[in-house]
């Protein structure tokens, strides 16, 4: 019995309800509709289920994205208020043998809805960029040419929608962008900066070369959008680089791509397709594409009105020797790629683990079920995922929200376009689940979620700052043990763990081999921070030309902790029963560090002297050198509830603190909280009354493992800006 195996789109439609002024004319609201054989009555179903489900849930605090059924999904896109985009998709069944030889049909299947909802959204934002909105056209054109013009762009666009081979990268709808070194980016600079002084009529240049961006004078959000119809329609043939073809007469080798096809054409001009520039409603540009060798210039020229002949002349006359002067230099140049397959230059070394964390669900702040998989997980548990052990070598994909960059070395670019590489398919599926899980916390500055799919193979999700990260990575398990035995002696002076250290047992419990994603990942971020510098803080700078030495980390000090305490984590993570403070005081103005509650149990944070007994967690808060907050979110000086939080803590939340030599603060999860006094019942910002050189302190028992951040790489949230900062040694302040 056959049957297909692949998702199949069943019906795209748009719909307008304001359309129908009466009963009986109801196929007036249907503006488009494929497949063009479907009868009236079908398409009417259709059309009366989604006006339903999308009437049903108006009242709801979000309108309905998806409707699934047994056999179909359905994606909803709303192009304005009353104007809706409907998608249905087929699943594929699944067949299966059973004992009397019959084939049972299973309709259940992985689909992942953000990938498919992404898909029909770029697909109506690209006939948007060609045509302009559906109410502007409706109001200037009518709707006979409203209709002629969505057929005519859909027919050929559902060409290029292949279910199969979407992806990761078609929820971000980015751009790929080609790393040049100074000179050639100068050289592309000054060629952009002369065809917009010489030709007054184009608005816009961007350059691409291997069908990646350059250089564009266009905003990224509106570049994005042409970007990918460019990589959809026109750059899916590679040029001939042979130069076998090129004819001898001519004195370079570029030629138009979308303008006049010989520049010997007797017409007196040339109709372009038209598009909407930034902000605007109907088209109002036209889109010229020259090419010479593998570089490619977009002109986005001025009016709707045919081009005369002599500007195509003139350009092809002006910028065509410069243009394929300027790719072959490229070419030379561009020996590697960052993406496509090639290798990519950051090499990542055994040394580079740190077995001192183990996480399978959210290492950055969701509240999970002790013994249950992470949703990401569980929906893989039954996948075959066989073949990725055969990819080779560590991959990734990068996505950067600010500048829309992605980076990926799971695909490869053909003739034909985008494809995955082989045995990616299963892994690329995961990778979505795992961004719906960062998802669910929208407003953390920093998540990170670790997940081992095989003894050899981990895969790491993480967000920070708007950037995200996939990255797969695979070890031999033998090295791996033995890397663990070698690392064991660096994470701790003491190799004995004491009896009552049960919170170490559950911090790494899920997994038998563990590692430390900061520390592997830290050098893929350092360069990547050389190509789009974190610019979150405005006090960091960042020199290119001369390599800063690493300053000395503040952590907590393994001398002068308790003698039944465990530090893990290059000592930034503390478990088992006592107490340890910083390697420095405070001596700065203004100080912020921040403490994560990965395990609740007994715990206490806050200031110390240098006097303070640190062999207990019971000794915070009762001699008169220490100010703490417990588990009970109170706040305890010399054996005394001074004052409680007004948000109580509890597991994965993220404790900050501020001191200014005065006053004492704390905030929630990047919010400020003030305190309420026990006796007064008065409210309060924050605690005065600590005097004397004072440390950061944190104390643990009964399972409790706090994770703490003295300094911004290890910050979920940013200090208060611009008055307080990390921690600091001496030498920093001088």
């Amino acid at each position: 019995m056959f049957t297909i195996d692949r998702l199949r789109l069943s019906e795209l439609f748009i719909y307008y309800p304001h359309l129908c002024q009466r009963e009986g004319d109801e196929h007036k609201k249907l503006l488009y509709f494929f497949p063009h054989n479907t009868s009236m009555n079908e398409r009417l179903k259709s059309l009366g289920l989604c006006e339903a489900v999308m009437s049903f849930t108006r009242f709801f605090d979000s309108a309905c994205q998806t409707l699934q059924t047994s056999s179909t999904r359905r994606y909803f896109h709303p192009l304005t208020n009353d104007i809706w985009a409907v998608m249905s998709v087929m699943l594929p069944p699944k067949a299966k043998l059973t004992q009397d030889h019959a084939y049972h049909i299973d309709g259940d299947c992985h689909v992942n809805d953000q990938v498919l909802s992404t898909v029909l959204s770029t697909a109506c934002e690209t006939f948007e960029l060609f045509n302009g909105k559906i109410p502007a056209l409706l109001d200037t054109e009518g709707l006979d040419i409203l209709k002629q013009r969505l057929d005519h762009f859909f027919s050929r666009y559902l060409r290029t929608m292949l279910f199969e081979h979407c992806d990761l990268l078609d929820c971000f709808n980015g751009i790929q962008f080609t790393a040049t070194d100074p000179a050639d980016f100068a050289r592309v600079q000054g060629l952009v900066n002369r065809i917009r002084y010489a030709f007054r009529s184009i608005r816009h240049v961007s350059f691409f070369y291997d069908g990646r961006l350059v250089q564009s004078t266009l905003e990224l959000s509106y570049a994005r959008h042409l970007y990918h119809y460019l990589n959809s329609f026109l750059f899916v043939e590679q040029p001939d680089l042979t130069h076998t073809a090129a004819a001898v007469k001519t004195k370079h080798l570029g030629r138009f791509l979308v303008g006049p096809k010989t520049l010997s054409d007797t017409a007196e001009s040339v109709q372009c397709p038209v598009l909407c520039s930034p902000c605007s409603n109907l088209p109002d540009c036209q889109l010229v594409t020259y090419q010479a060798l593998r570089a490619v210039l977009c002109l986005v020229v001025r009016g709707i009105n045919p081009i005369p002949m002599d500007f195509f002349v003139r350009f092809d006359a002006m910028v065509g020797p410069r243009l394929t002067i300027l790719a072959d230099k490229l070419a030379g140049h561009q020996s590697s790629s960052l993406v496509g397959g090639s290798v990519f230059p950051l090499q990542f070394t055994e040394d580079s683990l740190f077995t001192s964390a183990v996480t399978l669900s959210a290492l950055g702040g969701s509240s999970t079920p002790d013994d249950g998989p992470s949703l990401a997980t569980e929906d893989f548990c039954e996948q075959d995922l066989s073949s990725v052990p055969k990819l080779g070598r560590s991959r990734f994909i990068y996505w950067n929200a600010s500048t829309y960059a992605v980076m990926t070395t799971l695909h490869v670019y053909t003739g034909s376009g985008r494809r995955q590489i082989n045995g990616a398919k299963p892994l690329l599926d995961l990778m979505v689940n795992l961004r719906n899980e960062l998802l669910l916390r929208p407003s953390s500055w920093h998540e990170e979620i670790t997940v081992r799919l095989d003894p050899c193979v981990w895969l790491v999700a993480r967000r920070s700052n708007g950037r995200e990260i996939y990255m797969l990575f695979m070890r031999k398990q033998e090295s791996l043990i033995k890397l663990d035995a070698a690392m064991l002696p660096k994470e701790s002076t003491r190799t004995e763990i004491p009896p009552d250290c049960s919170g170490l047992d559950r911090a790494s419990r899920d997994a038998e081999i563990g590692f430390e994603p900061r520390t592997f990942l830290s050098p893929f971020f350092d360069f990547l921070g050389c190509c789009q510098r974190l610019t979150y803080f405005p006090d960091d700078e960042f020199n290119l030309s001369a390599p800063r030495e690493p300053l000395p980390e503040v952590k907590l000090d393994l001398s002068s902790a308790g003698p039944t305490v465990v530090l893990l984590k290059n000592c930034l993570r503390i478990c088992g029963h006592g107490c340890a403070r910083s390697v420095v005081p405070i001596l700065q103005d203004k100080a912020y560090f921040e403490v994560k509650i990965q395990c609740t149990g007994r715990w206490a944070v806050g200031l110390c002297s240098s006097k303070t007994q640190l062999s207990s967690v019971e000794n915070l808060g009762i001699d008169k050198a220490s100010w703490v907050v417990r588990e009970d979110s109170c706040v305890w000086y010399s054996g005394v509830k001074l004052a409680r939080l007004q948000t109580p803590l509890e597991e994965g939340n993220v404790l900050g603190l501020t001191y200014d030599h005065v006053e004492l603060r704390f905030y929630v999860n990047g919010a400020a909280t003030g305190l309420i006094n026990e006796q007064s019942a008065q409210s309060m910002e924050g605690w005065t009354g600590m005097k004397g050189i004072l440390y950061p302190v944190v104390g643990v028992a009964e399972n409790a493992v706090l994770d703490v951040g003295f300094n911004r790489r290890h910050f979920y949230f940013p200090p208060p800006q611009p008055d307080f900062k990390e921690i600091q040694f001496e030498k920093e302040l001088l």
